[in-house]
């Protein structure tokens, strides 16, 4: 079982670079190179960005040759990450988090939790990229080499770029009251972190084994969808 996760838009700040050297995709290059190009107002609306968040993401780009690298899950910073909480895994818990964990990310590609990156704010929804038809044939042609079942703990954002033949389970958590259910954005992002974690913890290596009941939500299956659902 392989597992899908997503990357995040906010980072660490206290974290020290990573020694290993990072070897990007052609793809990165050219995306960073295109990027690079663009003023501070073209980035503001092909991002949707306010001015202050564009001057940062246009100085990522202008300065991304020259910065330092990162391990990829000391450097996010999101909901599912402080939930997660990588650095408070054993050396053990980090090496299978590794072999099982991997990132779709929309400058990066693919990403494992140690691979160095840089920072950077880019997703599937910028304006005339085509990140989309960039990447897909890249992150599906990597997941059928494995011939394995991938539990995605990511939005629809993100394994929607999956071909279908791929067996792809998607996990939902869900708050339910009065018969009616729905979807809290911060909940799934809480849970997924946690999830991940309790699956290195407790070194789960199949579909079938994951919990009947996490965080208080009882979980049911239909079809490729796992549902987490709990009563509030």
């Amino acid at each position: 079982m392989k597992i899908l996760f997503a990357p995040a838009k906010t980072f660490n700040e206290n974290v020290k670079p990573t020694k290993q050297k990072g070897h990007f995709r052609k793809e990165t290059i050219e995306l960073v190179n295109l990027i690079k190009s663009w003023s501070k107002e073209a980035i503001s609306i092909k991002f949707k960005t306010s001015e202050t968040l564009s001057e940062e993401v246009y100085h990522f780009y202008q300065t991304f040759d020259q910065a330092h690298s990162f391990e990829a899950f000391s450097l996010y910073k999101g909901v599912s990450y402080l939930h997660l909480d990588y650095p408070s895994l054993t050396k053990n818990e980090k090496m299978r988090l590794n072999d099982q964990v991997i990132v779709i990310d929309a400058l990066y590609g693919l990403i494992k939790p140690t691979d160095p990156i840089r920072p950077y704010r880019l997703d599937f929804t910028v304006k005339g990229l085509n990140l989309r038809t960039i990447w897909k044939p890249v992150i599906n042609a990597y997941l059928e080499s494995f011939n394995e079942p991938i539990l995605s703990l990511t939005s629809t954002e993100f394994s929607s770029l999956i071909k279908r033949d791929i067996p792809v389970f998607d996990v939902s958590f869900l708050d339910c009251q009065n018969d009616k259910c729905k979807a809290i954005s911060v909940f799934n992002k809480q849970n997924r972190g946690a999830l991940l974690r309790y699956i290195i913890q407790e070194n789960i290596l199949k579909i079938d084994d994951l919990p009947e009941v996490f965080n208080g939500y009882q979980k049911s299956i239909d079809s490729y969808h796992i549902i987490y659902k709990k009563g509030v």
